[in-house]
């Protein structure tokens, strides 16, 4: 038997109110790292043009290589729970662990994979 269970905390019932203002504030925070992240990769990528390019003009046969993923924009999956919230005319909402961690504490199944890219071109705060 899990912690949960033997606590009674498999689930919990927030309001909409409650809800809707994390999700918000949620969404923000990524749409504004989003951003930074992008900015911060466009200039690795002149970095590394400009380094590929030196390469390039030293060796004829030379193969270019660039590994600098885009960061994903997740902006849609907040959107799409905002939306179904505010067509909802239930006040509260009983949200599973999982759904607590995604739309309270931000971690969505795609988080690990966005802070990796996003590690690749900023420091981690």
């Amino acid at each position: 038997m899990t912690m949960d269970k033997i606590r009674g905390l498999q689930s919990v019932r927030v309001s909409k109110e409650f809800l809707l203002k994390k999700l918000k504030a949620n969404r923000a925070e990524h749409e504004k790292t989003y951003f930074e992240i992008l900015e911060a990769r466009h200039q690795k990528v002149i970095e590394a043009l400009k380094a590929e390019l030196k390469k390039a003009k030293a060796d004829k046969l030379y193969k270019p290589f660039l590994n600098l993923p885009l960061p994903e924009n997740h902006v849609k999956d907040y959107d799409r729970a905002i939306g179904m919230l505010d067509a909802s005319l239930d006040k509260e909402f009983e949200l599973t662990g999982t759904e607590y961690d995604q739309y309270i504490n931000d971690d969505w199944k795609w988080k690990e994979m966005y802070t990796t890219v996003s590690g690749t071109y900023m420091p981690q705060k």
